[in-house]
């Protein structure tokens, strides 16, 4: 059977001599060096205050959640950037904690349940 018998044209099936070529950086000439990912910096901090990211709840039922602006990554929305009494961070963190511990729990609970079901019970005797 030869190719014209199928319709497929066999051509260019050859892999090619040498990989092609990796993509690399390559500067502006106004700016030779990589530049700073930009960042939102706010104003000064009041006292007594803990600076946070906040992220709302997820379409998937993610909790909403917060993270200290120091350790949350580069290109935050500025809308979400809140200066929180310390009270009531240390208030969430508390909850995030026993909310971790309540999934602990359940978790064992089921995991136990798991390896150890419950008997089954008689069905009784035939009538």
């Amino acid at each position: 059977m030869d190719d014209s018998e199928t319709g497929i044209i066999t051509y260019d099936l050859e892999p090619p001599g040498e990989p092609p070529p990796l993509p690399r950086f390559s500067p502006l000439r106004e700016r030779p060096e990589r530049g700073v990912v930009p960042r939102y910096i706010p104003g000064p901090q009041p006292e007594g205050t803990v600076r946070v990211v906040l992220d709302s709840a997820g379409p998937d039922g993610e909790p909403a959640g917060f993270r200290t602006y120091d350790e949350y990554p580069v290109l935050v929305e500025p809308y979400r950037v809140f200066d929180v009494p310390e009270g009531q961070y240390e208030r969430w963190v508390a909850a995030r904690a026993a909310f971790g511990e309540l999934e602990e729990e359940i978790e064992a609970l089921i995991s136990d349940r798991a390896r150890n079901p419950l008997p089954v019970p008689s069905p009784g005797l035939p009538s």
